[in-house]
């Protein structure tokens, strides 16, 4: 168990997580692009701030997160 407590395997984890949502995100705005512009063009702009490969800070990439989750719960873009 002492694995776990290893940052590499940490950071490998959290690439996972990240990139595993950012695909999520990528089939929500597909799925969304014929029915809402506006919410398929957030789905994206959310994707291309986790993506793992957009060089962006991983503490500035949570508080964009964060904030583009509130900002999509404001939208109204996460309720059915």
């Amino acid at each position: 168990m002492r694995y776990l407590l290893e940052p590499k395997f940490l950071d490998r984890i959290e690439a996972a997580i990240e990139f595993l949502i950012m695909i999520a995100l990528i089939i929500a705005a597909i799925i969304k692009f014929n029915t809402d512009l506006v919410e398929a063009a957030f789905y994206v702009a959310m994707a291309a701030i986790i993506a793992p490969f957009s060089g962006v800070n991983k503490a500035i990439r949570r508080y964009l997160m964060l904030g583009g989750f509130f900002l999509g719960l404001f939208a109204g873009y996460f309720s059915s």
